[in-house]
């Protein structure tokens, strides 16, 4: 029988499987597409929480190296979230708070953050924080004329974090930092296939440099 909603699917599926404790606090919700990537965001929320105590745990070089790492991506997360869910009726801003990971240098704004209406209000709200506050400037890409994203803004972010990573020693760090990098990598050349296959090679060099 196909599960109707996250409670069936983890009583049928996820229960004994190694994700089944991400879903434990997940709410249950139909699976049409707006609430699967609500679930998908929830996850993501459970997956850095859990992550983020296990570094903890673990301690010494690789907690110094990982959880910066960590709190990076649950800032991310909030900032991410938040702008793409402005002007969405269907998510409340008290769903909106629940997909914030609950660490990060954003935490103490995040009930803030739940309630912002538009993308000034973002700004606003950021400002306290200029590493984040600049990631919303009209900065140029390569070419001189197109806006870089602001995910394409977090990618590079994270890149410089990953290659610091891989020179730290005695920590495990690097292993997840080499991953990481190894998926931009991948990202990178499915763009350059992308622009060959659709006739756009003069936005090939737009790929995020890991160099």
């Amino acid at each position: 029988t196909a599960a109707s909603g996250i409670d069936d699917m983890f009583e049928t599926v996820l229960i004994d499987s190694p994700i089944g404790r991400f879903f434990v606090n997940s709410q249950q919700k139909d699976f049409d597409e707006l609430s699967l990537e609500y679930i998908r965001a929830m996850l993501q929320r459970n997956y850095i929480e859990a992550f983020y105590d296990f570094c903890l745990e673990v301690g010494g070089e690789t907690a110094r190296v990982m959880c910066p790492i960590l709190e990076f991506e649950a800032d991310r997360t909030v900032i991410t979230t938040t702008a793409n869910t402005i002007g969405m009726p269907d998510i409340h801003q008290s769903d909106r708070r629940k997909l914030f990971p609950n660490l990060g240098v954003l935490v103490d704004i995040q009930d803030d953050l739940a309630l912002v209406e538009d993308e000034d209000q973002l700004k606003d709200r950021l400002k306290r924080f200029p590493e984040y506050a600049e990631l919303f400037e009209d900065t140029r890409g390569m070419d001189g004329t197109t806006n870089k994203s602001l995910e394409r803004k977090f990618v590079e972010r994270s890149v410089a974090m990953y290659k610091d990573a891989m020179t730290r020693q005695f920590q495990y760090g690097v292993f997840y930092a080499w991953i990481k990098l190894k998926e931009i990598e991948i990202s990178n050349i499915q763009w350059i296939a992308d622009c060959i296959t659709q006739s756009m090679k003069s936005r090939v060099h737009e790929y995020v440099s890991i160099n």
